[in-house]
């Protein structure tokens, strides 16, 4: 890689759309101008190659600058999330030794317990920093790239150090199972600081097509009328939700591709989404493969109840026990901690994702579960996403979370939290009994908690929070 890749990108289509927002359309010339130029000041306030630099990652016009800046530069972004608390913000970027923050100007609280140095990203949007000298590209697809915090189902968030490599490949493998040319345009849905977020504006910026950036809140719906939209990245919810809307349904019908990812895929929603003529897609991925692992190629419902086929520059392998191993030009390089990596990988260069699944003869990849989820009851395994399919099987049941609570005789029992369509009110006795023929009656869960709706951007679910909620009160036998 000779230069920037999106200098590159700006360099053949200058004059096609780069990014869509409030702010209006951002031409590629404009966009990597204003890029350069927050590159030039950052590197002016001695911001240098392999600088580890947070960003509070909000989805807006300057922060997609600022992230784009500081690759320019060579300096690592370590994207941090809008919804945690300034103690936490705190924690994490000291945790990876970041030297400063760029924050937008409405988000400047969060660091109110942080002694980091930090830079407005609307004041580095000026023009008036252009006159600084922009140093020459000396990176490369080994250079480090990203510090990604982990949004794990349990435990403390782990950072994931990658290369600009992984992203790269990451993207270049999503565009030859997903096409996206100059005319698309991939809307930002989920947030920068994911990873499924974040590998949005890589995939777009690579093939010349455009991101689309809803200002904070905005409803699908209204993002899907407001912007030229052809590429979509949803969760199960997301679009269990729209299809109730005969407005939203018609808008997703005019998509190209509708990534589904973050979980199971319940079987009646894929029908349901076909029989409405959407061109869905469903994925397996993790923040340790810079995003996409396997996704579909076919648009059926055999091929869209799986997790799909391996894509380009990743291997995936099934051990013995059912785990799935994974490596490639994709995979990160290890955990930062302080100034160390810690190399997540065995002697065969493995990642060990402690999902686990099989490949059919067809090479599809299914998932069935999380080793870590596992829990014994009575001298039997119980894997919690066994019951958790089973769960979103059942009309009205949109997402389940099943954690094991602690219990005298069997040693553990499952519990589980649902979150219902609008209007539904469940009867326990009728979901025990549809849960009977499709499960052992020993992986029953002995208690049911409704929960509120989600919001519509919510992350993955923290199963040790929804344990310790569960375990407040003793489980007797029922």
């Amino acid at each position: 890689m000779n230069h920037f890749f999106l200098e590159d990108t700006a360099r053949q289509y200058a004059d096609r759309p780069a990014v869509i927002s409030g702010h209006g359309t951002t031409p590629y010339a404009d966009f990597v101008q204003m890029v350069q130029a927050m590159a030039a000041h950052l590197s002016a306030q001695n911001i240098e190659s392999g600088d580890r630099i947070g960003i509070v990652a909000s989805t807006s016009l300057h922060t997609l600058a600022g992230v784009m800046a500081l690759l320019r530069l060579g300096a690592v972004v370590v994207p941090i999330s809008t919804r945690f608390p300034a103690g936490q913000v705190a924690h994490l970027l000291s945790r990876v030794l970041c030297r400063a923050v760029l924050v937008p100007a409405e988000h400047s609280h969060l660091l109110s317990e942080t002694q980091l140095p930090f830079l407005l990203t609307e004041i580095l949007n000026s023009t008036a920093y252009q006159r600084n000298e922009l140093p020459p590209w000396h990176g490369s697809l080994n250079t480090d790239a990203t510090i990604v915090f982990t949004s794990g189902s349990t435990g403390t968030p782990k950072a994931a150090l990658h290369t600009l490599g992984a992203h790269v490949y990451n993207a270049l493998g999503s565009q030859q199972n997903i096409p996206i040319g100059t005319n698309d345009c991939w809307l930002v849905s989920l947030p920068l600081f994911h990873v499924g977020g974040f590998a949005v504006p890589i995939r777009t910026f690579l093939a010349g097509a455009s991101v689309a950036l809803p200002a904070p809140g905005t409803p699908l719906v209204d993002a899907l009328r407001q912007f030229p939209i052809t590429h979509l990245s949803l969760v199960a919810t997301q679009l269990y939700r729209m299809l109730r809307d005969e407005e939203s349904t018609e808008l997703l019908r005019g998509l190209k591709a509708i990534l589904l990812g973050g979980s199971a895929i319940p079987r009646t929603l894929i029908e349901r989404a076909l029989g409405a003529g959407l061109r869905i897609y469903t994925s397996y991925g993790c923040t340790e493969m810079a995003s996409q692992i396997t996704t579909t190629r076919e648009i059926t419902v055999g091929e869209l109840a799986t997790s799909g086929r391996l894509l380009p520059y990743r291997e995936l392998m099934i051990d013995t026990t059912g785990e799935i191993f994974v490596r490639g030009k994709t995979l990160f390089r290890g955990y930062a901690e302080g100034d160390t990596v810690r190399s997540a990988v065995d002697e065969q260069g493995w990642y060990h994702t402690h999902d686990t699944g099989f490949l059919d003869s067809a090479g599809r990849l299914h998932i069935t579960g999380r080793i870590d989820n596992m829990f014994i009851s009575g001298g039997e395994n119980i894997q919690p996403e066994e019951i958790e399919q089973a769960l979103c099987s059942i009309p009205g049941i949109l997402q389940s979370l099943v954690v094991p609570v602690d219990e005298e005789e069997f040693g553990a029992r499952p519990v589980a939290f649902l979150w219902l369509a609008d209007g539904v009110i469940i009867n326990e006795a009728h979901v025990r009994e549809q849960l009977a023929v499709r499960i052992a009656r020993y992986k029953l869960p002995v208690r049911f908690f409704v929960e509120p709706p989600l919001e519509e951007n919510a992350g993955k679910l923290n199963r040790e929070e929804y344990r310790e909620r569960a375990s407040g009160d003793r489980i007797s036998q029922k």
